[in-house]
């Protein structure tokens, strides 16, 4: 009997959907005018988040190629903890598929009951009081020598990161720390919950990227692309007249929508009202941070508002150009 294979059919991944005025209309409607159930097709410009979000370079895309998935001690594990190592100075590196992974692993080792961790509650990077601590979301846009001196007074310091951001990749995360101790602890809770200590739960290709990215973001004049980016947005929309958060920050623009929209009460939420808006006229997704993600309410139903009603327009790295 002779066994007939069907080829794979391999199917192309959709376009952007340039929707029309109207479309969008009944798109964010069947989204509940919900930004995160908007299917990223019908999104023209997308700038919900810059986690996870950057284009890669070449030289990523080549070591994703070489990438060894191997489970123990690939060479890949080593390159990426010296890579970090010269970065902060820090001689223990624990990889992890994310940000809030190692912020797992630490506070459930470092927490307990007596201990307290303030949190700004939205980026995941809570602090403990007890020790200080340094969340690395952004600090590759610190010099290497400006940090090194930083560091030379915080021996006490752990860290983690969220590579999903400044390293350019698309996936992980890591912890790095002085404490040999503690980090035996850690790695044995990664273990549980990520994979083995030297992958963290990350592909040997993701390892690559991330190793490839962290080189790249210290570039002076990709540093300064980056910076002027929000900038230039925020100076665009200034001259509109459209009030936004001074000065520009480095990862996005936010636009004050209580002031911008001051006929919209607080209970009506002029955050996501703009939200909507934005989608509906450019395409443009964005994400409210106001009264929706933040206010409570009382024990009467009235709405307890958040300090500021803001829209986030998040830009991701290397993916966006003046033109757009």
């Amino acid at each position: 009997m002779k066994t007939i294979i069907e080829p794979f059919k391999i199917k192309s991944v959709e376009p952007i959907n340039f929707t029309s005025r109207e479309q969008r209309k009944s798109i964010i409607k069947d989204a509940f005018y919900n930004p995160f159930l908007i299917k990223a097709k019908d999104v023209i410009i997308d700038l919900l988040t810059d986690s996870g979000t950057s284009a890669m370079s070449s030289a990523q895309w080549a070591g994703i190629m070489i990438g060894d998935e191997s489970y123990a001690e690939v060479e890949v594990s080593s390159i990426l903890r010296k890579t970090i190592q010269d970065i902060t100075g820090m001689p223990i590196v624990i990889p992890t598929h994310q940000g809030r992974a190692s912020e797992k692993i630490l506070f459930s080792i470092m927490g307990g009951e007596g201990k307290y961790i303030v949190s700004n509650t939205f980026s995941t990077q809570p602090e403990p009081i007890l020790k200080p601590a340094v969340p690395l979301e952004s600090i590759y846009c610190v010099r290497k020598a400006n940090y090194h001196l930083f560091q030379l007074h915080l021996k006490e310091t752990w860290m983690w990161a969220l590579e999903k951001k400044d390293a350019f990749a698309n996936i992980g995360g890591f912890l790095a720390l002085y404490d040999e101790k503690l980090a035996q602890l850690c790695r044995n809770l990664l273990i549980i919950t990520e994979g083995f200590p030297t992958y963290g739960g990350l592909a040997g290709r993701d390892l690559e990227a991330i190793s490839i990215g962290l080189e790249e973001v210290m570039d002076e004049n990709y540093l300064h692309y980056r910076i002027r980016t929000t900038e230039y947005l925020t100076e665009k929309l200034i001259k509109e007249g459209v009030p936004v958060m001074q000065p520009a920050g480095g990862h996005a623009v936010y636009i004050d929508a209580k002031e911008f929209l001051p006929h919209i009460p607080t209970h009506q939420y002029p955050g996501q009202s703009l939200v909507a808006w934005l989608y509906l006229e450019g395409g443009i997704r964005s994400c409210e941070i106001g009264s929706l993600m933040f206010g409570k309410y009382d024990e009467s139903g009235i709405l307890i508002p958040a300090m500021m009603e803001l829209v986030r327009l998040a830009i991701p790295r290397r993916v966006y150009t003046e033109s757009y």
